[in-house]
């Protein structure tokens, strides 16, 4: 069998099909012109692929068959069109040499002598060149582009929350409720990456490639760290590299991304969805939660992350110690506390000493801390200097998403509706109808619950009220507080404490732990550490 070889890069090509049946057609003339039978021809057809990659799959049959013994023959019109890299254009010809196959071209010679396999190499090492002078003008290009028009480039898959049009991302306003309840539970609720991804799909989220239902850590902790959310969206930040050599599982080829210099990268303004104070509190909680323990499990600590050693400057560790036996469950109890990170650090260096600093019981020190911050609180002077200096929080988005989730309940009950409708019409059975019920229970039961958390906040925080109302609104809720009226859970606690504490800084002299306080709550004190 005599093989035909022809390829085509770009889509609009493969579109005409000129180029490609152009190709196939003078390989066929070549077969006549060498004398050979035009009906032993057998072609093979590269259409949008790209000839830096060796890994094509027309190539890989002709390189299958040619390994079989099926081939005698290649004819190809030009060697830019076997392969426009070097390395890879010598591997297919060392193969072809090997099984006796002999290798043709249309628009040069390839002749078996030195001569000619240095034409044909310097040949391939210009044709490489020009790949690489193509991909250089064509990323420039696009770069002038983007900088000049703010045009947003194609892509595989816009960001969550953002759906891409003629050239610009634009909010998708369903998702994007999503993306601001992620930034709500994680910065309000303390809820961790992996509980935001289950809330997600509980709540019917599904991620933007809608390849599965679940979202993976990964994709949780880029919808919370990406400035696209605040309105930067960089283009020009990496550039692709294929690794050769090696596939993925699925048998595609190997990539991987290297990271251009911040220099390098074009800015493009965008719609944003969340507020950049959130966003910068969101990414300040991140460091912290990789700095310190969360302290996740069956204890709930108040000052988790908020404790930093005045002896060694790490942060404080969340975890628990084992002290006498209960007589009642014959087991040993168990005390939450917080110790200093550098006293039993992981690696520590050798002739390094630990941490002095002592632990120190959870409940004892939430139970002080929260005593000092119910006395900032509670007076009236206090938080009227505190609202001179800081700004409520966004009630404004609260209402935004309390209404947004408001209206995905109602598309839901319009969805049970429909899906009684179905069954009562006999189009599913009622092992579906349960299914579907189930399911959508289910997501009504946490968007009701979501709608709660924000009534709940807006409760403590303000309906809505800006400025003076706003602040009065907060007022009396700490004189309701105050007077025994109402009581604070300790998802509210935590919420007041991170409003008012950055940081607390611990000493400590013997049995006198020293504690300095930064934020609302350090400013009023004046800085002064407290001793307990």
């Amino acid at each position: 069998m005599i093989a035909v070889y022809a390829r085509v890069s770009t889509g609009m090509q493969v579109d005409e099909g000129t180029s490609l049946d152009g190709q196939v057609e003078l390989g066929r003339q070549k077969v006549s012109r060498l004398g050979r039978d035009p009906a032993t021809v057998r072609v093979y057809r590269e259409e949008g692929f790209s000839g830096e990659d060796i890994e094509r799959p027309a190539l890989n049959r002709l390189r299958q068959d040619v390994q079989t013994g099926l081939i005698s023959l290649v004819v190809c019109t030009h060697p830019d069109r076997l392969s426009r890299d070097l390395t890879d254009k010598l591997i297919i010809c060392r193969e072809l040499q090997k099984q006796g196959v002999e290798l043709v071209f249309v628009d040069t010679e390839c002749i078996n002598s030195p001569e000619g396999e240095l034409f044909f190499n310097l040949q391939s090492v210009i044709a490489q060149y020009e790949l690489a002078l193509i991909k250089k003008r064509t990323t420039r290009g696009r770069v002038r582009a983007v900088a000049t028009q703010h045009k947003v480039m194609p892509m595989r898959s816009p960001p969550y929350g953002y759906d891409w049009e003629a050239g610009k991302l634009k909010v998708n306003e369903r998702e994007a409720v999503f993306v601001r309840l992620a930034y709500e539970w994680y910065i309000y609720d303390g809820l961790t990456m992996r509980e935001i991804g289950e809330k997600l799909r509980h709540l019917g989220a599904v991620p933007k490639r809608g390849e599965s239902s679940h979202w993976a850590v990964s994709s949780v902790r880029r919808l919370l760290s990406s400035p696209v959310y605040i309105g930067k969206y960089y283009y020009n930040r990496r550039r692709r590299q294929v690794v050769r050599g090696e596939k993925t599982r699925t048998g595609n080829k190997k990539v991987t991304y290297v990271w251009r210099a911040p220099a390098d990268w074009v800015e493009v303004p965008v719609p944003a969805i969340v507020a950049p104070d959130l966003f910068t509190r969101v990414q300040g909680q991140k460091e912290r939660n990789r700095k310190t323990a969360t302290g996740r499990g069956a204890y709930s600590y108040l000052l988790k992350s908020r404790l930093k050693c005045g002896h060694c400057g790490k942060g404080w560790r969340c975890t628990t110690y084992s002290g006498a036996i209960d007589r009642d469950t014959g087991r040993k109890r168990r005390y939450p506390c917080y110790r200093c990170g550098g006293k039993y650090p992981a690696n520590r260096a050798v002739g390094a000493g630990r941490c002095p600093a002592r632990s120190l019981r959870a409940d004892l020190l939430d139970a002080y801390v929260w005593h000092v911050v119910t006395g900032f609180f509670l007076g009236p002077e206090n938080l009227r200097r505190y609202f001179a200096r800081q700004h409520l929080p966004a009630t404004e988005a609260w209402r935004h998403g309390q209404a947004a989730l408001t209206g995905q309940l109602g598309e839901k009950e319009k969805e049970t509706e429909r899906v009684k409708f179905l069954f009562q019409k006999g189009l599913i059975s009622a092992v579906a109808l349960e299914a579907e019920f189930k399911r959508l229970q289910q997501e009504m039961q946490e968007l009701r619950a979501e709608i709660g958390r924000f009534a709940g906040r807006l409760a403590v925080f303000g309906d809505g009220a800006t400025g003076e109302a706003a602040r009065e609104q907060v007022l009396r809720l700490a004189a309701a507080y105050r007077e025994g009226d109402i009581t604070i859970g300790f998802g509210q606690k935590r919420q007041i404490v991170e409003l008012l504490i950055d940081e607390i800084r611990l000493e400590c002299r013997g049995e006198v732990v020293s504690l300095g306080f930064r934020g609302a709550i350090g400013q009023a004190l004046c800085s002064q550490h407290q001793e307990v």
